[in-house]
């Protein structure tokens, strides 16, 4: 399982905690999925005895809607590989990821929710894989703010990059459909330092984002991202599109990305 032993369980264990909630009779709506794909591969090398590589895999997926008051769900997703037969790929015979596990609850007002367990975080220069907490709602005077705090989820691979904590957030202001700004930042603390590597003992990322849409056929939207911790430029990325007509658009976009300040210590594969 990816990451360490104990924090895929913690987060299984909130799911199950959460299927114990009192809900009103029927309320309850669960909605499921899984997927099994079977691979048979003949493998036939000059000069060694012929091998047969049956993995399996199944990819699954669960959504329990309307709990306790009709604000609370529960959302897992994740995926498995035996190996039937000879070692298809790997160390192990067998591998497991989750995705997310998380419980959510959904607040009747300011559009606010708050979600724990395992949760994927997209708020400006925070796009993480966490076992914590985040959460968020919309403000007054168009104003809104997005929290999260939690443990960096390991990838399956002995990097020794990832940190202990991880914590940050968004804020944003949007002025009607025509305009919005926002100011993000991460903190990331308690990396194994790698100087041959380049990595550093925390990671900090701020930046800025832009959405704007001065009149119905042409559209901006970017971001800028800076790396406090290795002091520099992480990424400029800015796309701006014109449609002169139903059927035309024409886009034009400016990227500009320094690997080692933007992929320091992070858990993107």
């Amino acid at each position: 399982m990816n990451g360490s032993a104990c924090r895929p369980a913690l987060a299984l264990v909130m799911l199950l905690g959460a299927l114990l909630l009192p809900a009103p009779a029927g309320a309850a709506e669960l909605g499921a999925n899984s997927t099994t794909l079977f691979r048979f591969e003949q493998r036939a090398v000059p000069g060694f005895a012929g091998e047969t590589a049956v993995p399996a895999t199944e990819f699954i997926g669960a959504d329990l809607e309307k709990l306790g008051d009709g604000n609370l769900s529960m959302h897992l997703y994740g995926w498995g590989r035996a190996d039937l037969a000879e070692r298809s790929s790997g160390k192990e015979p067998s591998e497991a990821d989750l995705a997310h596990a998380f419980m959510k609850y959904r607040f009747p007002r300011a559009n606010g929710e708050l979600r724990a367990g395992r949760v994927f975080v997209r708020e400006g220069a925070a796009v993480e894989r966490i076992d914590g907490v985040s959460a968020r709602a919309d403000l007054r005077g168009g104003l809104a703010l997005a929290l999260f705090g939690g443990a960096p989820v390991r990838l399956d691979r002995d990097d020794g990059n990832k940190g202990e904590y991880i914590a940050g957030g968004r804020g944003s202001c949007r002025l009607g459909g025509v305009l919005e700004l926002g100011l993000s930042g991460l903190h990331e603390g308690g990396i194994t330092p790698d100087p041959a590597g380049g990595a550093r003992s925390e990671r900090q990322l701020v930046g800025g984002d832009i959405w704007l849409l001065p009149d119905p056929l042409v559209e901006l939207n970017g971001h800028s991202f800076y790396n406090a911790a290795t002091d520099g430029l992480a990424e400029h990325s800015y796309l701006a599109t014109v449609r002169p007509g139903d059927s035309l658009s024409l886009s034009g976009s400016y990227n500009e990305v320094r690997f080692r300040n933007l992929f320091n210590a992070t858990t993107i594969r």
